[in-house]
């Protein structure tokens, strides 16, 4: 897909696609998986667009370049590198962006994210002004707090401004089933408008079908919940 850039530098890109309709359509801003702007990405986006949505992923690495992940090693390295605010500062222009499109409905407008893209989905819940919505597909809830991630996201479970709903499996070697359910105390307690779905036997990206984690009836039961979870908070739509 041919990349869109929303500023005069070319600093922020991404994937844009919109619905084969007339009337203005509510918007999702994607945000990846590490791996950036892949296959399964622009399947998504499509999948997303052909139930009604605008949809703009974002390229984390506009500016960087694509990087080399051909190991553990260079994914800690990478996921190391991407600043949390830098993100949520282009995730906020791509929000602008979306406002300003003649057949978006400014008003209505989602996040939704993958891994690492899952945990910026939930932190653009908690910063990001105009976002509605928000949908984190197994998204970290403990990072270790460096300049590039100030604050780990278990802390900002006060801060969250929106409905939210996460996608967890209960196989995860990256998320442990405890912290999520120290995610869903945390939500819970600062009373919280939240969902918090746990897939039995899935593991991390298990909604990916391009990756080994796949897992067909989690995956589908997780894309039809986020369907109806944004079909209800953007569109007004009751089951």
């Amino acid at each position: 897909m041919e990349k869109t850039y929303i500023d005069a530098n070319q600093q922020i890109g991404g994937w844009f696609v919109q619905p084969n309709q007339s009337q203005p359509s509510p918007a999702i801003v994607l945000m990846p998986a590490v791996h950036g702007l892949t296959s399964y990405i622009e399947e998504t986006i499509h999948r997303l667009a052909r139930h009604g949505y605008t949809v703009f992923a974002l390229d984390y690495y506009t500016t960087l370049g694509q990087p080399q992940l051909n190991s553990p090693e260079d994914v800690q390295k990478t996921l190391a590198g991407i600043s949390d605010n830098q993100v949520m500062e282009d995730a906020q222009a791509v929000v602008n962006y979306l406002k300003e499109q003649p057949n978006v409905k400014e008003k209505e407008i989602g996040v939704m994210g993958f891994c690492v893209g899952g945990k910026f989905a939930y932190l653009a819940g908690c910063e990001v002004d105009g976002v509605k919505a928000a949908v984190n597909f197994y998204g970290m809830i403990h990072v270790l707090e460096t300049d590039n991630h100030p604050v780990s996201p278990i802390k900002k479970a006060g801060n969250l401004n929106v409905p939210l709903l996460g996608h967890y499996g209960t196989t995860d070697h990256l998320i442990p089933k405890e912290h999520v359910l120290e995610y869903d105390k945390e939500l819970q307690n600062n009373h919280k408008h939240y969902e918090i779905r746990l897939y039995q036997g899935a593991g991390h990206a298990f909604h990916d079908h391009t990756r080994p984690n796949y897992r067909a009836v989690a995956a589908k039961e997780a894309w039809t919940h986020t369907l109806h979870f944004f079909d209800f908070h953007l569109k007004g739509i009751y089951l």
